[in-house]
């Protein structure tokens, strides 16, 4: 009973993998909210008085974006890489295929629920990009994330960040891409499930989910409120740029 115990437990963890990849400080339980739970790692300890002598600690899960931030190892861990280029000069994102901006520079990654991720210098700082993708049952429905990114935003008036965040829809190469701006006190945790929490006035969060056919992909900058601004063109010629990756 306490080993078929255990197995649910790491079963439930797992399904809050994705949700916390996107930046969450916790894991929704609705049913609509949850993704698909991940292979355990194949060195995972064994259950019970024996394995608990055997048991290692285990690495976070990859660190949420927020800036320039570190990126843990975890079970999503992979060896570090970058998205790579077609022919035209678009990159490609699993599905996806994108024009990147002139001057944005491509990180490595090094989770496999990251499919890229960007650096945008600004003057009061450089802001992050990155692109995640879980697989076909995604993170949620759109409304979900819109209201767990809100969540991560606090208004100098105390109203409520949606009210403040603009939201639009419209369809690129027959695909539905929800689009969202928000600006405020990034307050996200620091790493998936963390008491530690990023702390910057003055934020501002571009971001956008595209339904393609192998499921969602979760576009989200975050960064110092005039480096964000001043990447809006850049992030927008994106989405305008988005194409389906069929080769």
């Amino acid at each position: 009973m306490q080993r078929l115990a255990g197995v649910r437990r790491a079963a439930a963890a797992w399904a809050c993998v994705p949700a916390m990849l996107l930046g969450l400080s916790g894991c929704n339980k609705d049913s609509d909210s949850q993704a698909p739970a991940a292979e355990p790692p194949a060195n995972a300890a064994p259950t019970g008085a024996a394995g608990a002598a055997k048991a290692a600690p285990t690495p976070a899960p990859a660190n949420p974006h927020a800036g320039a931030v570190a990126h843990g190892q975890g079970q999503a861990a992979a060896p570090p890489s970058t998205a790579p280029k077609r022919a035209d000069g678009k990159t490609v994102l699993g599905g996806l295929a994108v024009a990147v901006p002139e001057g944005w520079t491509q990180e490595p990654v090094r989770s496999r629920m990251r499919k890229a991720q960007w650096k945008i210098d600004g003057e009061a700082g450089p802001a992050e990009l990155v692109v995640y993708h879980f697989g076909q049952a995604g993170a949620g429905s759109v409304e979900k994330n819109l209201e767990r990114w809100y969540g991560q935003f606090q208004q100098a008036d105390g109203s409520p960040t949606k009210d403040a965040a603009e939201v639009t829809e419209k369809s690129v190469d027959g695909m539905r891409v929800t689009r969202v701006e928000v600006g405020g006190r990034y307050v996200a945790a620091v790493r998936p499930g963390a008491n530690e929490r990023h702390d910057i006035p003055e934020a501002r969060m571009l971001a956008a989910i595209i339904d393609a056919a192998d499921g969602s992909y979760y576009f989200k900058m975050v960064g110092p409120d005039s480096t964000v601004k001043s990447a809006t063109a850049g992030f927008d010629s994106m989405l305008d740029s988005l194409s389906k990756n069929e080769s």
